[in-house]
């Protein structure tokens, strides 16, 4: 199963993916029982669902795609569409011819997400092989793939918070992206197949920017006990280095990089020398008892900032060291929310201002209670 998310905002269109992949075995094996966050495989009607796919395609550097439903029919679909590709050519030209060489199966049916830049502005579309003839364009936001509960528009919720408030168009993506990756893994969504690592993109005019390289650390229930999750994107691949899993994993996709021997040539080495640092850009900090998002960006790719130091304490152990500050805004509960607020709370700082942050935070939620 699949959750993919896409919305047009200003001169950008962004696209969002889980990185859960359904097996028709029915259990899981050794290598896969858990994803890179922790999450344990499930048995959905017979069929297992696991982490192992990255979802978003590179078309070109004016054209990004995510697929739903059927993998290997959407990813061969998605080849198709990428040998077919012109800039000049209208999308639901694109996809008719797409449809013609596929042929029909009602039976493995999938969908797309289409994100293009053309010079009229950006545009977003979505198809699905049950309608092959009926691409439509969608004006502001669009899910694909099956999610049952609420969250099924959480995204879409968020987007209209942001985009209607201050949030600063440079953060768009990161804030989205961590905010995806925080109410799936709190709320346990792998139980209905959607999970693993959440892939982001923007299309801008300036072409494909990727999330940044980040660092995820993930409460375990108490600060005590903490886990670290690296991502770093590079040339449309994946790499997950996780000490819930205690392994490297790399998720591509056969549009982009075939059987995918090529990347590894490139990538493997430098990708396990960060990996090795514990290095990164962004620093995100999941709460999953107290319903914290803190995302500090480190301006660089460090393993410091003023708040915190992470040290490498044996292969997949970390040794984290708090100031005081930080300990006290990840520590501090979630207000009982108004109608229509977040179920969680997002802090986003700069490592060079990131002290007096927080010390507003806290001063502000002291005035809250009366101290």
């Amino acid at each position: 199963m699949t959750y993919c998310y896409a919305f047009k905002f200003r001169s950008s269109v962004y696209l969002f993916a889980d990185s859960a992949v359904t097996h028709d075995a029915p259990a899981p094996v050794s290598t896969d029982a858990i994803t890179a966050f922790g999450e344990a495989s499930v048995a959905l009607r017979n069929r297992r669902v696991s982490e192992g796919a990255l979802k978003i395609v590179a078309i070109s550097q004016d054209c990004m795609l995510a697929i739903a439903g059927d993998a290997t029919r959407a990813f061969n679909a998605a080849q198709i569409f990428r040998s077919l590709y012109s800039r000049q050519t209208p999308i639901p030209e694109l996809l008719a011819k797409v449809s013609s060489n596929l042929g029909v199966d009602d039976a493995s049916r999938f969908e797309f997400l289409i994100a293009r830049q053309i010079d009229s502005g950006p545009e977003l579309w979505h198809w699905s092989s049950a309608l092959p003839n009926a691409a439509v364009e969608v004006e502001t936001s669009m899910r694909i793939g099956s999610l049952a509960s609420w969250h099924a528009e959480m995204s879409s919720a968020l987007t209209t918070m942001f985009t209607q408030g201050n949030l600063d168009e440079s953060r768009m993506l990161v804030v989205l992206a961590a905010s995806i990756q925080s109410y799936g893994l709190r709320d346990s969504l792998m139980g209905q197949g959607v999970g693993g690592t959440v892939a982001a993109v923007r299309l801008s005019t300036d072409g494909p920017e990727w999330l940044p390289d980040t660092n995820y650390v993930v409460d375990l229930g108490q600060l005590s006990d903490i886990a670290l999750v690296s991502v770093l994107i590079r040339e449309n691949g994946v790499a997950v280095a996780s000490s819930f899993s205690q392994d490297v994993r790399v998720m591509l996709n056969s549009v982009n990089h075939g059987t995918g021997r090529d990347w590894m040539r490139k990538w493997q080495a430098s990708v396990r020398s960060q990996f090795a640092l514990s290095a990164s850009r962004l620093w995100i900090f999941l709460g999953t008892t107290n319903a914290t998002l803190l995302i500090v960006d480190a301006e660089a790719v460090v393993t410091e900032t003023p708040i915190f130091t992470v040290a490498r304490s044996a292969e997949w152990g970390y040794t984290f060291g708090m100031h005081p500050l930080l300990k006290a805004v990840l520590e501090e509960p979630l207000l009982a929310p108004d109608r229509g607020s977040l179920p969680f709370r997002i802090t986003y700082t700069k490592s060079s201002t990131c002290l007096e942050h927080l010390t507003q935070f806290m001063a502000a939620r002291q005035k809250q209670r009366g101290g």
